[in-house]
């Protein structure tokens, strides 16, 4: 963990995407709870995508399974919360391959 919980300022475009995963996919108000629960207990999981590190992208990877979809969230760190940016909801791929 990095620091205090942080908390979620989203746009009207995230609730956007939001009720409109929920109408494609079962499981996506679940993917959506999983990924901001990683962005207010650590904010600095994220990919930095600027130099200063605080404009920050990463996938929280769904299950077919489970008929949860892939969510893509940019998001910036703003120290006392975090602000998404865009997010971007796709199909699950059927298999994952890890890199070791």
């Amino acid at each position: 963990m990095s620091g205090p919980l942080r908390s979620i300022v989203e746009s009207d475009h995230t609730q956007e995407a939001n009720d409109d995963a929920r109408g494609r996919w079962f499981g996506a108000e679940l993917a959506w709870e999983a990924a901001l629960q990683v962005l207010m207990y650590d904010p600095t999981f994220g990919i930095p995508i600027n130099e200063v590190g605080n404009l920050r992208t990463f996938t929280f990877q769904g299950a077919r399974s489970s008929d949860m979809p892939t969510v893509q969230v940019l998001y910036q760190d703003n120290l006392d919360h975090v602000e998404i940016i865009d997010l971007r909801y796709t199909e699950a791929s059927q298999y994952v391959q890890y890199q070791h």
